[in-house]
């Protein structure tokens, strides 16, 4: 074999010019593997035409098909989306000549490589699989996949009681973010979609409740029926502000002033921006989400048990209280997480998961 195994990474979206703050997590764990392998990924834009383009990011190689796509017309979208996928990736068999194929999510790029039965691995990041046609597709992506890998304990538990299987836990990889000390006092912040399964607007509940707090809400949105009610909600509301969709490093930026992230999530299979919250110091309080557990425990955040704005309330009052006694210790909440999702740590579990142990 080459000294250098090449890795294809296909993924549903990746952070491009047009929409930088895509699939970030994508981006860190393609150069994660690119410390030891070469890799290429090819992904889909999502925009209003048709087009192709490639890039340099860092030491990885991307090329993307650009595809019209409008929210609430995957059935009309996902043919054309794996369409595109696999001339994509017969062009990239064939000339690149990868050792590992590697999809990060079953669908829709497994439907695209199910002839390769048993040659590609799947890393699924999903909490859409596990009902309906999506687990009915899911499951024959599996079937044909060589390994299964998912990001957290609580995404393998669903993985065996809903699809049958044991997949490997990987993780996902946090960047070298630089510490930066809280420089606002007052200040909570959301990050995620505004969607009900994020549930943001349980914090505007809040919000209304403790006027002398700061809440900021950072996240795209699909200009829906919950996006209006957040909305309407929001203008009645002084203390916050909503802030779209930024780009990776703003909202790493913000997260560094801010005093406390909020997670009201009903399902997460890692919660990604929890880790990076993590990994600037900051503690934590959230409505149990299943994948944050892997990593959230007293010594990092507050868990509000029950659902409701007075019960988050007091969890955001008494993480203030932990601050200001000091019993919540940044350089070592820092530290924690970094030793489970460092680049390094991730890519040791990935050479055992993609059976490179010997490169």
């Amino acid at each position: 074999m080459e000294s250098e195994a090449k890795i294809l990474f296909v993924c549903d979206f990746y952070p491009n010019r047009y929409k930088p703050y895509e699939g970030v997590f994508f981006k860190y764990h393609a150069l994660t593997l690119s410390k030891k392998f070469k890799v290429r990924v090819q992904t889909l834009i999502r925009l209003n035409r048709f087009g192709y383009e490639r890039w340099k990011d860092g030491n990885v190689e991307v090329e993307a098909f650009i595809m019209p796509y409008k929210a609430g017309f995957g059935f009309i979208f996902l043919p054309i989306a794996v369409l595109l996928q696999f001339l994509l990736g017969l062009k990239n068999l064939l000339l690149f000549r990868p050792h590992r194929v590697l999809l990060h999510m079953g669908l829709p790029q497994g439907l695209a490589f199910l002839w390769m039965f048993k040659k590609f691995y799947i890393v699924e990041h999903s909490d859409h699989i596990w009902e309906g046609f999506n687990k009915f597709l899911s499951s024959i992506v599996f079937t044909f996949a060589k390994k299964v890998a998912v990001v957290s304990f609580w995404q393998a538990e669903m993985m065996e009681r809903v699809f049958s299987i044991k997949p490997f836990v990987l993780g996902n990889p946090l960047p070298d973010i630089p510490f930066k000390p809280s420089s606002r006092k007052n200040m909570i912040l959301f990050v995620g979609t505004i969607t009900p399964k994020k549930n943001p607007i349980v914090v505007l509940d809040v919000a209304e409740v403790l006027e002398t707090l700061e809440f900021y809400f950072i996240g795209r949105n699909f200009n829906d029926d919950y996006f209006e009610s957040f909305l309407k909600k929001l203008g009645k509301t002084g203390n916050a502000k909503y802030l779209g969709a930024l780009t990776h490093e703003k909202v790493l930026d913000i997260l560094g002033e801010s005093t406390i992230l909020v997670s009201t999530s009903i399902n997460e299979t890692f919660g990604y921006a929890i880790a990076e919250a993590l990994a600037l110091g900051k503690p934590v309080v959230w409505f149990d989400s299943g994948g944050p557990r892997d990593f959230l425990n007293g010594e990092n955040s507050v868990l509000v048990k029950r659902r409701t704005p007075l019960a988050l309330a007091c969890g955001i009052l008494k993480c203030l209280e932990k601050i200001k006694n000091g019993e919540f210790k940044p350089e070592e909440i820092r530290g924690e997480i970094y030793k489970k999702y460092s680049f390094d740590a991730v890519l040791k579990r990935y050479m055992e998961f993609l059976d490179l142990t010997d490169f």
